[in-house]
């Protein structure tokens, strides 16, 4: 399902439920739900109001280790995304998860290690 363009309303991030679910109309007005399952960790940025969403890409979830090398290295010591050693222990950890990049036009932007995505209209 194509949410190329599309508007966030809202998400939730379910920690419990290990979900992300984000609320999105296209311009249709037709609602879309992209809901994120088991997920380990997720990265936001700009999130705001009016955000328009350009692409959601996936990846192996070892590509976040490329992408984001500064970031793992400041945040290893607070067990985020996992609590790893090294970073063939972390590749380990990542097994099975997939890298979701999310590419905005405006607004929202991260991405999410999950294992898997679903698409689904109201």
């Amino acid at each position: 399902m194509d949410v190329h363009d599309n508007e966030i309303l809202t998400y939730t991030v379910d920690f419990e439920n290990k979900e992300i679910t984000m609320k999105t109309i296209n311009r249709k007005r037709e609602i879309i739900f992209v809901k994120f399952k088991d997920v380990l960790v997720h990265y936001f940025e700009m999130a705001m109001p009016n955000s328009i969403i350009f692409d959601i890409d996936e990846y192996e979830g070892i590509e976040v280790i490329k992408e984001n090398r500064e970031l793992l290295k400041n945040t290893k010591d607070f067990c985020w995304p996992v609590g790893y050693e090294n970073e063939s222990d972390l590749i380990k950890n990542l097994e099975g998860y997939k890298y979701y990049i999310i590419n905005s036009s405006s607004g929202l932007t991260g991405w999410v290690l999950a294992k898997s995505i679903e698409f689904y209209k109201e």
